[in-house]
């Protein structure tokens, strides 16, 4: 169905403010965790025929006293065992690197990341990975 050089983009929620300093608690995309298993919100997994990235949150211990522990992309690696791991603010200084050879792009969703919307030609892939699930 994919090419040997396609590249698939899946990304996760974002927290969700309820009032002023607190946020909903947080439920993964459905799809996003059934393809990586990683539960943290702001996170995008890149998948290709020669490897899995993962860009996610930093580690920033003030923030986890209050919201919990992050698992950052040092440990991401071991964790996840992906390929690399990067903070999710150098997301467009990577993409680039992932994309150029890669035919066809494809995205879970048309996200918009840090303001910025990925520039590709997108396929919406909802539907086949719900047929993975029930397949």
């Amino acid at each position: 169905m994919l090419g040997h050089d396609a590249v698939v983009i899946v990304s996760t929620n974002s927290e969700q403010k309820r009032n002023s300093d607190v946020t909903y608690p947080f439920r993964p995309d459905s799809n996003f965790w059934y393809l990586t298993g990683f539960i943290e919100p702001d996170a995008i997994a890149v998948f290709s025929k020669d490897s899995y990235v993962m860009f996610l949150r930093p580690k920033d211990e003030t923030k986890e006293i209050w919201n919990g522990i992050r698992l950052g992309a040092e440990l991401a690696p071991e964790i996840l065992l992906v390929n690399q791991a990067y903070d999710i603010d150098t997301f467009f200084d990577h993409i680039d690197s992932f994309t150029k050879k890669a035919l066809p792009f494809i995205m879970m969703h048309r996200e918009v990341v840090a303001g910025k919307t990925i520039p590709a030609q997108i396929f919406i892939i909802n539907a086949f990975i719900l047929f993975l699930k029930v397949g």
